[in-house]
């Protein structure tokens, strides 16, 4: 399971997805107090996202292993919904709790559902972020901007591929290849290379199929289950019973 997908977390909402959320080693989830919001109408759904990694051994056989899936919501206001999977550094494969957000551009707020008590927690997408502070490092007595790494770097060769237009899962989609072959000069080794594929609905601004493999291992997380139906309306509203909590900064919540 990879580090990143809690430093998502940090960053805000939109990019939770793709990846179940991993706990902290002392069993919390952190999130930014950040809101950002798109505004798609018109483009109702509901879908379960199912993540798969395939390792090629060398004996020629493969061993594949799946990722809890997470069930995601539009509705034709551009509210959506969200239910991912909560895992244990230990144990990547088995959920043990699901982190509930919901995004409402119409009125501009993001929530947080409190996994263990009646409470939403509430950020404003109007509230501005903070400024980011230049990398420094300290010499002697003396801060100064980090310098840019002045090694020879070789830019991989990117080869890219219009796939042409196809349907999945009832829906019409674009898919594109893009292929990144490395220097060996650069590093050291020949044959290096990645293969990323993915299938796009422009009408949903979804993905619905992507694949990267580097010849020794595939991802793959596809949608499923995918209905053009406008969802049930109360997936977008805050339980009524829940207590809203405003929050401007970074906050946690803890999974029992």
């Amino acid at each position: 399971m990879r580090q990143v997908v809690l430093c998502i977390v940090l960053l805000g909402l939109r990019s939770l997805y793709s990846e179940p959320v991993l706990l902290t080693d002392d069993g919390f989830v952190w999130f930014s107090g950040r809101c950002s919001l798109v505004n798609l109408k018109h483009a109702a759904y509901s879908a379960e996202e199912i993540s798969e990694e395939i390792h090629f051994l060398k004996d020629g056989t493969k061993a594949s292993s799946a990722k809890p899936s997470i069930r995601m919501y539009r509705d034709s206001e551009g509210r959506t919904r969200f239910e991912t999977p909560v895992v244990a550094r230990q144990h990547p494969e088995t959920a043990i709790g699901v982190l509930v957000t919901i995004e409402d551009p119409v009125e501009g707020y993001c929530y947080v559902l409190d996994p263990n008590e009646p409470i939403a927690y509430r950020t404003d997408s109007r509230t501005p972020p903070k400024p980011v502070t230049p990398q420094r490092i300290r010499v002697g007595n003396q801060v100064q901007q980090a310098p840019q790494s002045n090694s020879q770097y070789r830019p991989p060769q990117v080869v890219e591929e219009h796939l042409g237009p196809s349907f999945i899962e009832g829906v019409e989609v674009e898919g594109e290849r893009t292929t990144i072959t490395r220097d060996p000069l650069a590093t050291g080794k020949a044959g290096l290379f990645y293969v990323h594929e993915q299938w796009q609905s422009r009408e949903l601004q979804l993905t619905v199929l992507s694949k990267t493999s580097d010849g020794k291992d595939e991802v793959s997380t596809r949608l499923t289950n995918l209905s053009r139906n406008e969802p049930d309306a109360t997936l977008f509203r805050v339980p009524a019973n829940c207590r809203i909590i405003d929050q401007t900064e970074e906050f946690r919540l803890k999974f029992r």
